[in-house]
């Protein structure tokens, strides 16, 4: 009997030529028209490759929402959508809600320290900074992340679903920082397959499946973008 849990990162929101912020928990944006279709695109790849969740949870925030009921409406309308605290981002702290540059710029000034006003210099250090985040977990200064609690509430997740939708298919609609620490249903030899960047683009998705012994990953990391992917793609309408 197998279950299956699909991971699933919210779509876009920002549009082409805006300014990258940095997004966590302490900034809560909807999705652009180009995030919405990326839903849209996940909603329909995962019908025409005869994935139907029994319940899809989500970030209570409304980028992760907005994705969740899109992807619902592609599959069936009756999906319950249930919000789960546990996959709201993570909390930036002080850079939360910052452009991308001054995140770098306040990163390389803790690490070099005040006397360096070299900004070139300063965002590089910040770059090497988020370069450790992004391929060893090792959060970057001012960002008071317990990596450990995030691990084991993803097991907890794995381990409730196991219990409570044993052999079905069950959605999370979360971002990033949360979906990077998934790895942590995995054994250490099965994380290592994943590789060392674990990050999930905006609008993708990964699938995990247990067969009873233990959680496997099976697609990481995949997001539908060409038309030929949803030629098999069709609305799904529940049985009478």
């Amino acid at each position: 009997m197998q279950t299956q849990l699909i991971i699933i990162r919210h779509g876009n929101t920002f549009q082409k030529g805006d300014p990258l912020l940095r997004i966590g928990a302490g900034t809560d944006l909807p999705l652009t028209e180009e995030g919405l279709q990326q839903a849209c695109r996940v909603g329909k790849y995962l019908c025409s490759h005869g994935y139907l969740p029994s319940i899809i949870f989500s970030s209570p925030l409304r980028r992760t929402m907005q994705t969740s009921f899109e992807i619902r409406h592609q599959l069936d309308p009756s999906i319950p959508v249930e919000p789960l605290e546990f996959l709201r981002e993570i909390h930036y702290g002080e850079d939360d809600g910052l452009p991308e540059e001054d995140v770098l710029t306040r990163m390389g000034t803790r690490l070099l320290g005040e006397q360096e006003t070299h900004t070139e210099i300063l965002q590089d250090a910040g770059r090497r900074a988020l370069e450790r985040w992004n391929t060893e977990l090792i959060p970057p200064p001012g960002w008071s992340i317990d990596t450990s609690k995030i691990i084991r509430q993803w097991q907890s997740f794995g381990n409730e679903i196991l219990t409570k939708y044993p052999g079905q298919t069950v959605l999370a609609v979360t971002s990033n920082g949360i979906a990077r620490f998934v790895w942590g249903l995995l054994s250490a030899e099965m994380a290592q397959d994943i590789g060392k960047d674990r990050k999930l683009a905006t609008g993708a998705f990964s699938i995990f499946t247990h067969m009873g012994t233990a959680w496997r990953c099976e697609t990481w990391n995949l997001r539908p973008e060409s038309s030929s992917e949803l030629l098999m793609a069709t609305s799904y309408a529940p049985p009478n």
